[in-house]
């Protein structure tokens, strides 16, 4: 799944997921619920795996640190069994400067964009 399907509002990047701040990451890393991630692929192609078994409601925010997913993509993992947008797929994403949320609903096993905001 790419993310340049999916239609949603844009917002500042500042109303992102909870009040921690941001964690650099330029290598593969697997989120933790409410984390907000500033993802550098100036150097290569970086995989997010999502949390196993999050609770309800539960955010990851993530930002493209130098406006480089054009050129390295950005891969969003699933946890066996977890949809992204209700789609059994992993995520790329390749859009140059985007920030997002993804909220996880556990009645549907879910993770959805919620929050869009691109240059």
């Amino acid at each position: 799944m790419s993310l340049n399907r999916i239609n949603s509002q844009l917002i500042e990047p500042s109303v992102l997921s909870g009040s921690k701040g941001w964690i650099l990451k330029n290598t593969d890393y697997t989120s933790q619920p409410y984390e907000n991630l500033s993802i550098d692929t100036s150097s290569n192609i970086v995989n997010i795996t999502l949390p196993n078994n999050p609770p309800d409601d539960s955010r990851i925010s993530i930002r493209d640190y130098n406006d480089t997913f054009d050129i390295n993509k950005l891969v969003i993992k699933r946890q066996s069994g977890v949809k992204i947008m209700n789609i059994n797929e992993d995520m790329e994403v390749s859009t140059k400067g985007i920030c997002f949320t993804l909220i996880y609903k556990a009645n549907s096993n879910d993770w959805r964009i919620q929050i869009i905001y691109s240059l």
